[in-house]
């Protein structure tokens, strides 16, 4: 056995996953690593360091594309992370949608990688990379849609400035995702009917980040509307996305919870929902540091 063998098998390096895995958490794949996580849309990039230990280190912003960013802050970045390696969340050039039926066969999420037609069917469209997120009760889903082309750019950008690209996620549909596993994930569970009896059986789930929106209507414990837009308000300034809102109230009933999610890139935004939304039951669900967590943790 060579000494790397045995010095890894001593460290239990052997047993973690490959940096490379994509299924394995963001934090078991760098551990005592520090890594750049990247928040990207279509004219603004802002980083934050992932420290060896797991907590937030250094962050930056700067205005314009990827591409000049890049360019610009190749050596600083290299100097924050130890291999290189990035986690990248983009914020444009994708479709959120609404669906029922979806394949939930064991291995699904592995062959919506490697061959996305067999668990979409007719819903299926070349040049795509889906992502799915379903209704822990229903037959409804989450169905995110992102161009492939937009994905090998970053890919490609990225690495000409010296990163290894170890995860692309949607930032918006991460969080997403994220308050729908915290809203349903004691139900079903035995001894927890008490907490389980605190999801809504209706709520408006607002989500907005970097500039992407989504609303996600709830009734009757039925995933029943949804709209989204990337790329579609200027950061901080949300008075457009009162267009997406206004159509999703006409029937619905001001006491029922109306639940607020952003990045932490948007500090006034709950504010500007509130006022959009008077009268109505509105309470922000967002964590500390939420999206540096979800793409620089799980």
């Amino acid at each position: 056995m060579q000494l790397v063998h045995l010095k890894n098998l001593l460290t239990f390096a052997s047993f973690r996953p490959e940096p490379a895995d994509p299924a394995a958490a963001w934090s078991t794949r760098f551990p005592n690593k520090r890594t750049l996580l990247l928040n990207v849309n279509r004219n603004t990039v802002h980083w934050q360091v992932m420290q060896k230990a797991g907590q937030l280190g250094e962050s930056g912003s700067a205005d314009g594309p990827l591409q000049e960013v890049a360019e610009m802050y190749a050596d600083e970045w290299a100097e924050l992370t130890d291999d290189g390696w990035c986690s990248v969340s983009i914020n444009n050039r994708f479709i959120l949608s609404l669906e029922s039926n979806l394949s939930r066969k064991k291995g699904y999420e592995e062959l919506l990688r490697t061959n996305p037609k067999a668990v979409l069917g007719s819903k299926f469209e070349r040049g795509k990379v889906y992502a799915v997120r379903h209704h822990p009760e229903t037959n409804s889903s989450l169905l995110l849609a992102c161009e492939e082309t937009l994905i090998k750019d970053m890919q490609d950008t990225l690495r000409k400035a010296g990163l290894k690209v170890g995860r692309i996620a949607c930032g918006l549909f991460a969080m997403l995702s994220d308050v729908i596993y915290r809203l349903h994930q004691s139900e079903g569970k035995e001894g927890e009917e008490e907490e389980s009896e605190k999801v809504p059986l209706n709520y408006l789930l607002v989500a907005v980040c970097q500039g992407s929106v989504c609303v996600l209507k709830q009734r009757e414990e039925q995933w029943t509307e949804l709209r989204s837009r990337s790329a579609y308000y200027e950061p901080g300034e949300l008075s457009s996305i009162r267009q997406i809102l206004q159509p999703m109230l006409n029937d619905w009933d001001p006491q029922f919870p109306t639940l607020f999610v952003s990045d932490d890139n948007d500090p006034n935004s709950f504010e500007q929902i509130r006022q959009m939304l008077p009268g109505h039951a509105v309470s922000d669900v967002s964590t500390d540091a939420q999206l540096w967590s979800i793409i620089g943790r799980n």
